[in-house]
């Protein structure tokens, strides 16, 4: 079957259609050379293997963003050990060492 696939010719209606795409967005792809074409007569066919190829090389990818470790409420009373009059414990030598430490 895939060889048969790899033979096909698609007019530009069939393979606006395979892609998803507007018959004048598809034209405007092979005027820009973005998908390769075969001229017979007057037709523009669009192979099979070119419309994989220009799907494959088109796919983009958006690296996920860098999100900091962020801490609770919970998490930074007990960080900074608060006791319940909302005061710490630590005295500011002691909260710098205790970010150093990690």
């Amino acid at each position: 079957m895939e060889a048969t696939n790899q033979l096909k010719l698609y007019s530009i209606s069939a393979a606006a259609k395979v892609l998803s795409l507007g018959k004048d967005t598809l034209y405007r792809l092979v005027a820009d050379g973005k998908i390769g074409f075969i001229e017979i007569g007057k037709r523009k066919k669009i192979p099979y293997n070119e419309l994989v190829r220009f799907q494959t090389e088109s796919i983009q990818r958006v690296p996920a963003p860098n999100r900091e470790r962020t801490m609770s409420n919970n998490e930074i009373e007990k960080f900074f050990n608060v006791n319940r009059a909302g005061k710490s414990s630590l005295n500011g030598k002691e909260i710098l060492s205790a970010i150093m430490k990690g």
